[in-house]
């Protein structure tokens, strides 16, 4: 992944540093409003930039999966999403945007979940002792798994997993990831 970033562009990927179940790598940096109508930026969020909004789309498709997530988990220190993985994670651009097919349905679903991740936003007043009060984007992410199962089952065909593969990664946590906690083991 790391050959295809460039130093600048107007193709640019955002993503936080904070990690919960999801990942958060946006087209759009997160929304954060201070008492006075300022809008401000987190020092957490992180810049990637890419030659075209193709290659920025299906990488978001890519970094929003619950591959990357699994990925992430197994090979980085769970708390902070580094650049390191960003550029490690094993995904050949090139590959994806000679197949026309592939490359279509993850720009395409990319589109999709980002337009769900903002849908599903909404505005949170939070107090910090440094800053004051500030009126900040919370996205559920959870609430667009569906689309991200797509995406994974996209992947899975790329990558050549097996059906038990692709449900391993699909449902990897699944229960702390979509809020369930005890509901699941206590039958509730």
């Amino acid at each position: 992944m790391l050959s295809r970033l460039v130093n600048n562009s107007e193709n640019v990927l955002y993503h936080t540093r904070k990690l919960g179940y999801f990942v958060q790598f946006l087209d759009k940096a997160p929304k954060i409003v201070d008492s006075n109508g300022t809008q401000r930026e987190t020092s957490e969020l992180k810049s990637l930039f890419f030659a075209s909004n193709k290659e920025r789309s299906v990488a978001n498709s890519v970094y929003l999966s619950s591959l990357f997530f699994w990925y992430f988990i197994a090979y980085s220190d769970c708390r902070n999403v580094s650049k390191r993985e960003v550029i490690s994670f094993p995904f050949d651009m090139k590959d994806i945007l000679t197949s026309d097919n592939v490359c279509g349905r993850l720009v395409f679903l990319a589109n999709d979940l980002l337009e769900n991740l903002q849908n599903n936003s909404y505005m949170k007043i939070i107090k910090y002792p440094k800053y004051g009060s500030l009126n900040v984007q919370m996205f559920q992410p959870k609430l667009s798994k569906p689309i991200t199962d797509e995406i994974d089952a996209i992947l899975a065909g790329h990558y050549g997993f097996t059906e038990e593969e692709l449900d391993y990664i699909i449902n990897y946590d699944i229960k702390y990831r979509m809020g369930l906690g005890d509901a699941v083991e206590g039958g509730r």
